[in-house]
């Protein structure tokens, strides 16, 4: 038998089977159709590698197999069933979020899940008379776990872009948009008037936080035109820290970055937007799910009436741009609006 084990496992690697889990817990993701699956592939091995299996356990493996094989037929065919088109959601609404990016969604001091995207949730389900859930899920894993059904919203600071706007169906719809985010160019307020492109950098210094960024990519395409230093710090407090100080002239980063670092800090204010680096964005429903167009209702009312301005100045300290979505009720995005062939 522990020849026979260690065959199995050989077997197990080779096949692919084997999967990173921890020690304890479940991870998000391992729904029953992928248990199901490994089930059944590794059965069919050892079938296939009858060597591996005692003869008394040879016709309790054929069992198992086929159960597998069936119950994931079933599942298959409930995956590719559309979610219903009508009728209203159940009292609790489970909504991924990474909680590790500030200012969209976080966990605060209180150990509380606090953010901007956060508090929108919140809202718009307190108006549909539904319970919201929070489910702290990886980056990586947020449209897997949405279309698997193990939430029913996706939020993280969702940029709509080409690529995700084609891809309804493994990435989800996108609602309504409630904020555009780009990148900004950030001085000490005594200056800000006086930048309003990279071509006002010349000669001075521009930092930006950590190589490989989008602000990275930006600040040395802009480097190709006009002639500045970029200095490269290592987080966004060091980088502000400079700015204010003094030791740097501007500071390129996102714009809902950037406010979260600057809120009450009358030292510091954005002086410019970096052109043909703004996106909108939203959260992300199942494609068909009805809860979208109940949603883009009650965030359209948010905006009218004032409560997603409200939520904004609570988050920021400050007035969203005259043109941001934040505050405007603009059409869905869509592949013809956004540009995309």
């Amino acid at each position: 038998m522990p020849i026979q084990r260690c065959a199995a496992r050989k077997l197990e690697q080779n096949a692919g089977l084997e999967t990173a889990m921890p020690a304890k817990g479940f991870v998000v993701g391992w729904g029953p159709a992928l248990v199901l699956e490994r089930v059944w592939r590794f059965g069919d091995l050892l079938l296939r590698h009858a060597a591996l299996v005692p003869r008394p356990l040879k016709s309790y493996v054929s069992v198992l197999v086929l159960i597998a094989a069936l119950s994931l037929m079933q599942v298959d065919a409930l995956a590719q069933t559309p979610p219903p088109t009508s009728g209203t959601p159940s009292n609790v609404v489970k909504a991924g979020a990474t909680l590790t990016l500030a200012p969209f969604s976080f966990v605060n001091e209180k150990n509380e899940n606090a953010g901007f995207e956060i508090d929108i949730l919140r809202e718009a389900t307190q108006r549909l008379g539904v319970e919201l859930e929070v489910v702290r899920i990886p980056f990586s894993q947020l449209f897997s776990s949405l279309n698997a059904g193990i939430v029913q919203i996706a939020a993280s600071g969702l940029f709509m872009t080409c690529e995700r706007l084609k891809n309804p169906k493994t990435v989800g719809r996108f609602s309504v948009p409630t904020f555009a985010h780009g990148q900004v160019i950030s001085t000490r307020t005594e200056n800000a008037a006086k930048v309003k492109s990279f071509d006002d950098l010349v000669g001075k210094k521009v930092g930006v936080e950590n190589i490989g960024t989008i602000a990275d990519r930006v600040v040395t395409e802009a480097q190709k035109k006009a002639k500045f230093e970029k200095v490269v710090f290592t987080d966004n407090p060091s980088l502000f820290l400079a700015l204010e100080q003094g030791r740097i002239d501007a500071a390129v980063q996102s714009e809902f970055g950037t406010l979260w670092q600057i809120r009450g800090n009358p030292n510091v204010k954005i002086a410019a937007q970096v052109p043909g680096t703004y996106f909108p964005a939203g959260f992300v429903f199942r494609d068909g799910d009805p809860l979208r167009e109940q949603f883009n209702k009650v965030l359209n009312d948010m905006k009218t009436d004032g409560t997603m301005l409200k939520i904004y100045r609570n988050t920021f300290k400050t007035d969203p741009s005259p043109d941001n979505p934040v505050t405007k009720v603009v059409p869905e995005v869509t592949l013809a609006s956004s540009g995309c062939s």
